[in-house]
């Protein structure tokens, strides 16, 4: 989770900065912010956040997204560790996958 308005690095360029690393990119980013306006949404899905979260926000919506998030991922896994020769761009998450 990162906060969009974060000091030295903002949520956006952290994300960005994630996401594009080949190393680490598999990794979710939720983002928590005050911006509540859709430009700023639109934004953080394009980096490629997984989630966006505007404060206040309940806990029990952070956690949901979190599990859907695993599901989603577990549910990838089980699916292609079944295929023992697949299509490697089906695999891909993002095109730096």
């Amino acid at each position: 989770m990162a906060d969009i308005m974060m000091p030295v690095m903002d949520g956006f360029k952290f994300c960005s900065e994630l996401k594009n690393d080949e190393s680490i990119s598999h990794i979710p980013v939720i983002l928590l912010t005050a911006l509540f306006d859709n430009e700023n949404k639109i934004k953080g899905y394009k980096l490629g956040a997984d989630g966006y979260l505007v404060k206040p926000f309940d806990p029990s919506l952070l956690k949901s997204r979190i599990d859907n998030i695993i599901k989603a991922r577990l549910e990838l896994k089980e699916k292609f560790s079944e295929e023992v020769e697949g299509d490697v761009d089906v695999l891909a998450h993002s095109p730096i996958d």
